[in-house]
């Protein structure tokens, strides 16, 4: 079906309960990794959240420019295509839009490819691991390498000891002396692919397709962060402003 700027009411809403959705999973995902980490009760939650988040959000952008730009939207068939692969989905993006969006350079990152990896292999194959394990003559453990919780632990892990400052190491590794959690590392990488993407939404590339991005409160957040802001949010403090939990410097 063809379509001209600005869209009709009933798919501008669609679009924009898409999107909601999108950022909905992106903000529980970020605040299950922040409060249950890698190492205690569900601990494949965040990357199934932040996995189906990341998804939605770069096929509503797909979408989107296909309306703008061919005046069309895409068919089922062809989002179908992309099923879960986020590697995929992001190259979609980054060849859509090589001169708005930063993505291209935060993916020549070792820590942003591994963690896309890491939510691209869950979303296809990863998050059957558990009961493919059930299925499974082998005798295996929870913390062996092949499990997604330990696949995330390790990525968090190579983060905060590489960005760890080195007056601080020692003491680290003594156990002795105060540090940064070591989530915060992991979170500055998503939020810098978060910001990435929400820009396009917000600085006019796909602008006269008629939504009204000042309504999401949560992209003009992630569009509007600044560097320095990066590893400070509290994401379960935002969703419950009443629940107390750890602070930042």
């Amino acid at each position: 079906m063809d379509y001209k700027d600005p869209l009709p009411d009933k798919k501008k809403d669609e679009f924009e309960e898409a999107l909601a959705d999108a950022l909905g999973f992106i903000l529980w995902g970020l605040a299950t990794l922040e409060y249950y980490g890698s190492r205690t009760y569900f601990p494949d939650l965040p990357l199934l959240l932040l996995g189906y988040g990341f998804e939605r959000l770069c096929k509503c952008i797909l979408v989107l420019e296909s309306v703008k730009n061919k005046g069309r939207l895409l068919t089922v068939g062809k989002l179908q295509q992309y099923g879960h692969n986020l590697e995929c989905l992001f190259q979609q993006v980054i060849h859509r839009f090589p001169e708005k969006v930063g993505l291209e350079e935060l993916l020549q990152d070792g820590d942003t490819r591994a963690f896309i990896s890491l939510l691209n292999d869950y979303n296809q194959s990863d998050r059957y691991y558990y009961l493919n394990k059930l299925c499974s003559r082998e005798e295996t453990y929870h913390g062996e390498t092949g499990a997604p919780a330990k696949k995330l632990e390790d990525l968090q892990d190579n983060i905060w000891f590489r960005n760890l400052p080195r007056e601080k190491f020692g003491k680290v590794l003594s156990g002795h002396g105060e540090f940064q959690p070591i989530w915060e590392g992991m979170l500055k990488k998503i939020e810098r692919l978060i910001r990435a993407l929400c820009q396009l939404l917000t600085s006019g590339a796909l602008r006269p397709v008629g939504i009204e991005w000042e309504k999401f409160g949560d992209l003009q957040h992630f569009s509007d962060m600044r560097d320095e802001e990066l590893g400070i949010t509290s994401y379960v403090n935002w969703l419950f402003p009443n629940h107390r939990s750890r602070t930042f410097p």
